[in-house]
């Protein structure tokens, strides 16, 4: 009783807020103030998505962040593994997804696809893709990763650079939902200084190419693009006056 309480809750509050009707199929309760969510259509969870933006303009701090279920998580656990396989084996491979409309719309199934045969992006009138980046200058990361990752889920963006993370040495990490952050920073056994990183959507996690870590300001990061092209993201963390001519000094600029 109390779980169709909760979940009558919840449909009521997403009318009210983001102004969509759904159907709940389940409801988590994780903590004080958060809840695990399960629609019984995929088509709702996409309404919700798609709608959140306007909870930006709300007094409330209400988040909205995208999760699978356990049986998705598996779903998609297999697939990865599967895709390293055939990467392995020399083959281009990329995870994608879709909806399974031949046997169940309101599911969402991932597919493993090898992308060097010719798809519908490869035709005329194909759409652009196109990725939403944002910058922020985060003062140190440590200690800040969760709010890190619900400005990033919240505010839709497929690339995130950040400056000033202070993270000692170069590598790459896994975050939370499948999300990946490059990051590049002094040696371990120099003082906690700059660093920069480059976060990256887990639907693009698949097509990063190569990274460079150049210095603890400068961080390359190559991207594979559906048309077969390659974007290069810059992360750059400028320097103070006191090590602007040290580094400029080291910087030859030919006309």
């Amino acid at each position: 009783m109390q779980t169709e309480t909760l979940k009558k809750d919840m449909e009521e509050l997403l009318v009210k807020e983001i102004e969509v009707e759904t159907q709940i199929e389940n409801v988590q309760k994780l903590g004080q103030e958060t809840y695990l969510i399960e629609f019984e259509k995929f088509k709702d969870k996409d309404k919700v998505m798609k709608s959140k933006y306007k909870l930006r303009n709300k007094c409330k701090r209400i988040y909205i962040n995208e999760d699978m279920t356990k049986k998705e998580q598996k779903k998609e656990k297999q697939i990865r593994k599967r895709a390293i396989e055939e990467k392995k084996k020399g083959k281009n491979v990329k995870i994608g997804y879709r909806n399974d409309t031949d046997q169940n719309p309101d599911k969402t199934v991932n597919k493993l696809t090898n992308s060097q045969g010719k798809g519908k992006n490869s035709e005329k009138g194909q759409t652009k893709e196109i990725w939403k980046i944002g910058t922020w200058n985060i003062r140190s990361i440590n200690g800040k990763e969760n709010e890190l990752m619900q400005e990033f889920q919240n505010a839709g963006l497929d690339i995130l650079t950040v400056s000033e993370t202070k993270k000692k040495n170069k590598g790459v990490m896994e975050l939370e939902n499948g999300h990946l952050l490059i990051y590049s920073g002094v040696e371990n056994n120099k003082r906690t200084a700059a660093g920069v990183g480059c976060i990256i959507h887990q639907k693009l996690v698949q097509s990063v190419s190569k990274w460079e870590a150049h210095t603890e300001r400068i961080l390359t990061v190559e991207i594979n693009k559906r048309d077969g092209k390659q974007m290069t993201v810059i992360c750059v963390y400028g320097p103070d006056e006191d090590e602007k001519a040290k580094i400029l000094g080291g910087i030859n600029i030919s006309h």
